[in-house]
């Protein structure tokens, strides 16, 4: 079971030291290019941008891009998905002209990224 089926991605301390534990706990025993790992990046991500520290969120977002990017390539859905995020943080942090480059036409809202 994910951590994300579990709590909807919401800011609070508590939330986020929770999602943070969880993913400690599948990076040591997953390995960090995990699947399940990079899902518990990705909530961390969500639950940061959530509490609008979206520079924090960027972080978490680029590390799930660049890792999924590798595996999965960069046509694939959840590669496309991270992308799209990337995009509304960027634009959340007034960098409009950044967004506009990361933002994936079409793909918001085709597949949850897990």
């Amino acid at each position: 079971m994910d951590l994300k089926d579990v709590i909807r991605p919401q800011f609070d301390r508590d939330s986020l030291e929770l999602c943070k534990f969880d993913w400690l706990h599948k990076k040591a025993y997953l390995g960090e290019e995990h699947e399940d790992s990079l899902s518990a990046a990705f909530t961390i991500a969500e639950v940061l941008s959530k509490g609008k520290r979206h520079k924090q969120a960027l972080g978490w977002y680029r590390f799930v891009f660049l890792t999924e990017s590798v595996k999965l390539g960069m046509d694939h859905l959840k590669t496309l998905e991270v992308r799209d995020h990337i995009a509304d943080v960027l634009r959340a942090l007034g960098r409009g002209d950044d967004a506009n480059r990361w933002e994936v036409p079409g793909v918001k809202g085709c597949v949850e990224v897990k």
